[in-house]
């Protein structure tokens, strides 16, 4: 009997860790499909639209940003919940979103303490959480199965 015990409680801890990941990779895999379709629908747009060969080479090699791409990033962080129609960043979302990732309480302050610092305009707010994402959330999920560049942003 004392075996069975045993062996439930692993098993108990086992399936709590899988799910545990699992929500992980949910959160993540939810959080390119909002950049994902959020890209598609800045790019419909001209005022928010940047061209996909330069904005590629931007993200993979450096070097010089393409045209429009402030106005774009912040149309894809609006769009994604990160920042309110006035640009100020939606701090509840960033919150529950770094929440659904990160179980470390000292792990997620260090993390809103630094994608949170105030920017100086909505646009380079929009950039710095790409940069937050890209930096502590993308890496989780390992490699990348969005479709396009926009899990580059």
């Amino acid at each position: 009997m004392k075996h069975f015990v045993a062996v439930l409680v692993c098993a108990l801890v086992a399936a709590t860790s899988i799910h545990a990941e699992t929500a992980a990779e949910t959160a993540i895999k939810t959080g390119q499909n909002r950049i994902s379709q959020g890209h598609k629908n800045c790019q419909a747009n001209p005022a928010t639209a940047v061209n996909e060969k330069e904005l590629h080479e931007f993200l993979e090699h450096g070097g010089t940003p393409p045209a429009n791409l402030g106005a774009h990033e912040l149309c894809i962080s609006k769009s994604a919940g990160w920042q309110n129609e006035d640009g100020s960043v939606n701090k509840d979302v960033i919150e529950s979103r770094i929440s659904a990732l990160f179980t470390d309480a000292e792990q997620r302050k260090t993390l809103l303490d630094k994608c949170l610092a105030a920017q100086t305009t909505p646009e380079a707010t929009a950039r710095q959480l790409f940069r937050c994402y890209k930096e502590h959330v993308h890496p989780i999920g390992g490699h990348d199965h969005t479709e396009g560049h926009e899990q580059h942003h």
